[in-house]
């Protein structure tokens, strides 16, 4: 008996890791904050698979909606967004929310970034948008990376304006959430197995943990377990 895990190479950037004044303290109702993706190092593409956002248990059951923009990468966005500039990438029911911090909003969302490339993303939320900071008070950092990727927000600016808005008006302001990564870059060359934590013997009808670590990660790698009944002879 086995099972076969698709194992992907994914990063997640979180603004309130690291830093100082992300405390979701500033807000408004029914509308957006505004965050970039910056994948112009990167001569991979990145699929932007899950978001993450300051909730309280309030937000359970609204509505999150994200869009994203490759022409309006700083400076005032619209009241309403809307195409041609602006692109919805997808909307679903915010789940249950237990713990007030950053909680995922939205996922399973297959959202390509191809390399080279620079979004600009609106988080809209159908109750309370939570993000951070105001005029005079400032969070740190505002750019977040990992390998060749980018979560940049607030006052870091893009030609000389602001990249981070809550709504249309007010700038700068910090999206206070996250955003999970996974690499589309094709293995090559032999991958690393890992190595097997497991208990050197188990009894029927007993649960035990099987666990490995130091394996190869990469897009489409698979990993099965298997079971020898012969002490390894035959699996």
């Amino acid at each position: 008996l086995g099972f076969v895990q698709i194992a992907h190479a994914q990063i997640t950037l979180n603004t309130t890791v690291g830093s100082t004044g992300y405390t979701g303290s500033n807000s408004l109702i029914n509308n957006y904050i505004t965050f970039v993706i910056d994948n112009s190092a990167n001569t991979d593409p990145m699929l932007l698979d899950e978001v993450g956002q300051w909730t309280s248990s309030t937000q359970s059951g609204n509505t999150a909606t994200l869009w994203y923009s490759s022409v309006s990468l700083s400076g005032a966005p619209p009241t309403t967004l809307s195409a041609p500039d602006w692109i919805m990438v997808a909307s679903g029911t915010v789940p249950a929310i237990t713990t007030t911090g950053v909680n995922t909003v939205l996922s399973g969302l297959n959202f390509v970034i191809p390399a080279g490339a620079v979004y600009r993303f609106a988080l809209h939320m159908s109750g309370t948008c939570y993000y951070s900071g105001t005029n005079t008070t400032f969070c740190s950092p505002s750019v977040f990376t990992s390998g060749d990727v980018s979560l940049r927000v607030g006052n870091d600016q893009i030609n000389g304006a602001n990249i981070g808005y809550g709504g249309s008006v007010n700038t700068p302001r910090w999206f206070t959430g996250s955003v999970t990564l996974i690499s589309t870059t094709p293995c090559s060359g032999q991958p690393t197995a890992g190595t097997l934590n497991a208990p050197a013997q188990v009894c029927a009808n007993t649960a035990f943990t099987l666990a490995a670590s130091g394996m190869s990660y990469g897009n489409g790698i698979e990993y099965q377990w298997e079971e020898s009944t012969d002490g390894g002879m035959t699996w």
